[in-house]
């Protein structure tokens, strides 16, 4: 049996296929472009979003990162003292960078 091979795929297929396998490289040269930081791109867009203030909650973050709202990555930066926990005026609880408001 053939797969993903543009003769067993449809036009519209093969397009999606040629698509997400132009994502996954992508991603594959950024994480290797950041190896020497010791992050990969998801971590890198978690950094980005806190840090310019686009997602201040981790269900923010999830929902424009599209990514799973447990969020291990989060939990990661916390670890490492990266991000921390903020307790909110309405008992929300929300991720925030240690660089906010360092401007």
């Amino acid at each position: 049996m053939d797969h993903d091979t543009s003769a067993s795929l449809s036009a519209v297929q093969n397009i999606g296929y040629q698509l997400t396998k132009a994502g996954n490289l992508v991603t594959a040269d950024v994480d290797m472009a950041l190896n020497d930081l010791r992050i990969t791109s998801r971590q890198l867009g978690i950094v980005l979003a806190t840090q310019r203030g686009l997602a201040a909650t981790p269900v923010e973050l999830a929902k424009m990162l599209s990514i799973d709202a447990g969020l291990r990555l989060l939990q990661k930066f916390i670890g490492k003292g990266a991000l921390s926990r903020v307790i909110q005026f309405f008992g929300q609880k929300s991720d925030r960078s240690e660089n906010e408001g360092a401007d």
